[in-house]
């Protein structure tokens, strides 16, 4: 924000495969991002509704704080 840069989109947590000769990155990550980056009526980050990390040892920890994001439809959805 300090260099006038906004930020708008959604940041998502999964597998991906990338392929630089075909120039192709798929995979659940990326449309879980695809699915969720217009969603919301703001400029900002946030992330999907599968925000989460899973550590080796089995448990979860949140990797942003909970906000509650407001959407389009003119509803809030409790994210990060």
């Amino acid at each position: 924000m300090a260099h006038g840069i906004l930020f708008r989109g959604s940041i998502a947590i999964g597998t991906f495969y990338v392929n630089n000769e075909t120039n192709t990155v798929m995979g659940q990550a990326v449309t879980d991002a695809a699915t969720w980056y217009d969603k919301a009526d703001w400029i900002g980050v946030h992330t999907t509704p599968r925000g989460w990390l899973e550590h080796n040892d089995g448990t979860k920890r949140q990797v942003m704080l909970d906000y509650d994001v407001p959407l389009k439809q003119g509803t809030n959805l409790r994210t990060r």
